[in-house]
């Protein structure tokens, strides 16, 4: 599975100090002694720093990549592994854990991950190890205030800068020797180009590393000063601030020198850029210029000015990821800092609820734009906000009413949908659907609309049902047609997914029947395509065209040439079923060239398992497997998980009609456990693994195998396969039973004739192959007795 491009971030400075430890760490990675590396020490120690200089390093060992993951904004520990997923470009699949679908992705891979500031989200450190122990090739390099202590950590302490110690000789000479003094110099030489050191300043510049005591950060917020003052004004400047601080010995290193440090740099800002630093204290991750001052109370001060005053003097930096806009970040202890001093103004609460209505706002645009042509770009913007909304909805939980969080979550459930946060997802909406706040009965509905659909993809169908009547009960309550359509349509799709395929087709067509009175056109369509899609599972082919037909004509007046492949690929797939092979390249053609121009990974792939499906009829096995095989390829690397499982079963069903026994039984393999797949494809394994079993001879299997088909036959609505499953039950009983499967055989062709079903190369050749093709025409029977017929003479 393909990961997306690896990036880490980049300074425009050089690393100083840390040889013993970049060695160290160094000498770990390269030679593969240690996968769990955590560098650890004082807040302000340069340990992020040293990560990312050891990781540019490494790149030949970690061919696949080096990544890394902010988890500063990450207050939770079980955002985490999504958060990772995220880096990755990974999505979570509906049937198994993000964890899971990690190891899926990174099973073959040679990566490092660099998880900065774990100390947060110490408690997710036995996910990592899970992590790592499934997959061999990944390693982590960790920065965190404390080592996690846990099972095969390499913990290496990262210690401050060097400096000449209280009552240690040094001459002017030498002193550029200590790391702290030379990372001071260089930085005030950004800021004075002239600067040297002197036996005037040496001595001040030498205080104030031994006050600081050689942190980094402590040295580079000090020195962003330097341009209008010198060494002993700053000496002069930051020495009480220090002191006061040292009177708790107590204190950590962030509370006795980077906080004191902070306090003296911004009490230096003129007062419009110490107010917005203050203010940047609400959000998470950063944000984007357009975002602050929309949030922030910044109307009528320099705004420009003093985000470029925050700059210069190292309390805020900037990042800007592809095809997003720049933003203002904060390095976790200069945040931490603003938001206590925000929190000291009494204008927290009304900016973090400013903060809280900016994302709704984003979530509800989000919500009405995600379904149409600009659908990407919505999604990219809210997974670029993420950690912003994930606080605000946290925080209109636990210190506001809760409304927020329900209309955020509400808005957002399809967005967690395509990008398949679904356990996430399903956090936020139940929390929210728990609050007892029920002020606002459209954000309950469209809770509820969202945990149906969502839960239907977790299997968990009993509750998606519940909730999904409960939203259709609302939306019909507060009269909002548009809306309940959302939730029928769900409903629709929950009792296809049970096999209950009568309900799901009456609820489809009252889906459709309220789109068209209501002039919803987007959802009429949708409702089509079900149609169509459900009238193909029933064997109902005139019928499915009729409506993908229909689907197509209204994209067409709409102008949706970007919406139309999926059509395009269903009629295709229809004109396969009735042998019109040519008319179907034409259809999978023009599809391709749609899905291409949006670059639709996940379509492009169904694009090579419909021309697959169509080669494989046509007995081209050779053509088949290659469309198969570059279908899994692509469902892999977007994390499709049921669309694998789609090719693995016709690449077993042409494995087989190649004799490649050992291959099909692989690909049936990979399809366990059989009680986790859908309804139907539990029928196509449990007909292909008779059809191996009846191939390979093996009696004990083709009796275990027919009575699953036979047992899921009998219950199910699903028609597409019943002249498969009649065939099947012919050759079962063929050499035992001549008579009965002459019978079958006739069931068969009544079958294929009420239906108007071709019959492919493909299969003539299985069939002359097990000899029905020999069997003299007899009387059919009904479907229900022919399956009875079948189950007792294996009985016997």
């Amino acid at each position: 599975m393909p990961l997306l491009p690896s990036q880490l971030p980049q300074y425009a400075t050089r690393l100083i100090g840390r040889t013993r430890a970049r060695t160290l760490v160094l000498d770990l990675l390269l030679d593969a002694q240690a996968r769990l590396v955590t560098l650890y020490g004082q807040s302000g120690a340069g340990k992020t720093r040293l990560s990312l200089e050891v990781a540019e390093q490494v790149g030949e060992v970690f061919r696949d990549g080096r990544y890394f993951v902010a988890l500063a904004p990450v207050s939770q520990a079980q955002f985490v592994l999504p958060t990772i997923a995220a880096t990755l470009g990974v999505e979570e699949s509906h049937n198994e854990a993000i964890l899971d679908s990690l190891v899926l992705a990174l099973a073959d891979k040679q990566i490092l991950l660099i998880l900065d500031n774990f100390e947060q989200v110490s408690a997710a450190a036995s996910e990592i190890q899970v992590l790592l122990r499934r997959a061999p090739g990944l390693t982590c390099l960790i920065t965190s205030r404390q080592a996690l202590e846990v099972a095969d950590e390499t913990p290496i302490m990262v210690p401050a800068l060097q400096y000449p110690e209280i009552g240690e000789d040094y001459s002017l000479e030498a002193l550029e020797q200590y790391s702290a003094v030379n990372l001071f110099v260089e930085r005030m030489r950004t800021r004075q180009p002239r600067f040297r050191l002197s036996a005037d300043n040496a001595a001040a510049l030498v205080d104030i590393c031994r006050l600081v005591q050689g942190l980094p950060l402590a040295i580079e917020l000090i020195a962003a000063h330097s341009a209008s003052l010198t060494p002993q004004d700053l000496l002069f400047f930051v020495r009480n601030h220090l002191s006061m601080a040292a009177l708790n010995p107590k204190q950590s290193a962030r509370q006795a020198i980077i906080k004191p440090v902070l306090a003296w740099s911004v009490s230096m800002l003129p007062a419009d850029a110490k107010d917005i630093f203050i203010q940047l204290g609400v959000f998470a991750g950063g944000a984007t210029s357009e975002t602050i001052k929309q949030v922030g109370l910044v109307e009528g001060l320099p705004f420009e000015t003093s985000l470029n005053a925050l700059i210069d003097r190292h309390l805020l930096q900037t990042e800007q990821l592809p095809g997003q806009q720049p933003r203002f970040i904060m390095i976790d202890a200069v945040r931490e800092y603003a938001l206590e001093q925000l929190q000291k103004t009494g204008r927290f609460y009304y900016l973090q609820e400013r903060h809280a209505l900016h994302y709704q706002t984003l979530s509800e645009s989000v919500h009405q734009q995600i379904r149409g042509a600009d659908g990407a770009k919505w999604i990219e913007q809210a997974r670029g906000e993420i950690h912003n909304i994930r606080q605000a909805i946290s925080w209109s939980l636990e210190s506001s009413d809760g409304l927020i969080a329900q209309r955020i979550a509400g808005n957002l459930y399809f967005y967690w949908y395509r990008t398949s946060a679904y356990r996430e997802a399903v956090a936020w909406l139940e929390q929210t659907y728990q609050h007892p706040n029920r002020s606002d009965l459209s954000a309950i509905a469209r809770i509820a609309t969202g945990l149906g659909g969502l839960l239907i993809s977790l299997n968990r169908f009993t509750e998606a049902e519940a909730y999904l009547i409960e939203a259709r009960r609302l939306w019909q309550e507060l009269k909002l047609p548009h809306d309940e359509i959302s939730a029928i349509g769900n409903l629709a799709v929950l009792y296809g997914t049970l096999g209950r395929l009568h309900d799901s087709q009456v609820a489809f067509e009252a889906a459709l029947a309220l789109a068209r009175t209501v002039g919803n056109q987007q959802r009429e369509i949708l409702m089509l395509h079900n149609l169509g899609t459900l009238a193909q599972e029933r064997n109902q082919l005139a019928t499915a065209q009729d409506y993908f037909e229909q689907a197509l004509a209204l994209k067409q007046q709409l102008n949706q040439t970007w919406d139309m492949f999926l059509s395009q690929i269903n009629l295709g797939l229809v004109a396969v079923d009735y042998g019109r092979y040519a008319e179907a390249k034409q259809w999978f053609d023009q599809a391709f060239v749609n899905a291409y121009a949006i670059n639709d990974h996940d379509n492009l792939a169904y694009i090579r398992y419909a021309r697959g499906i169509a080669a494989a009829e046509q007995a081209d096995y050779a053509q088949a497997e290659l469309h198969f095989g570059e279908a899994e390829q692509a469902w892999r690397a977007v994390g499709n998980q049921e669309a694998m499982q789609r090719s693995w079963i016709k690449q077993a069903e042409i494995t087989i009609a190649t004799g490649n026994y050992a291959q099909a039984s692989e690909y049936l393999a990979k399809l366990e456990p059989i009680e986790a797949l859908i309804q139907e494809f539990r029928l196509y394994h449990a007909i292909l693994a008779t059809r191996l079993a009846l191939a390979t001879n093996d009696h004990a299997a083709m009796q275990q195998q027919a009575q699953d088909m036979l047992a899921i036959a009998a219950t199910t609505e699903l028609r597409r396969y019943d002249l498969m499953i009649m065939q099947h039950c012919a050759a079962l009983v063929a050499a035992t039973h001549p008579e009965l499967a002459a019978q079958l055989m006739a069931t068969a062709q009544q079958i294929r004739q009420e239906r108007g079903l071709y019959q492919s190369v493909a299969e003539q050749q299985w069939l002359a192959q097990t000899g029905l093709d020999q069997l003299e025409p007899s009387v059919a029977l009904s479907f229900a007795a022919a399956l009875q017929a079948t189950k007792t003479a294996l009985a016997r």
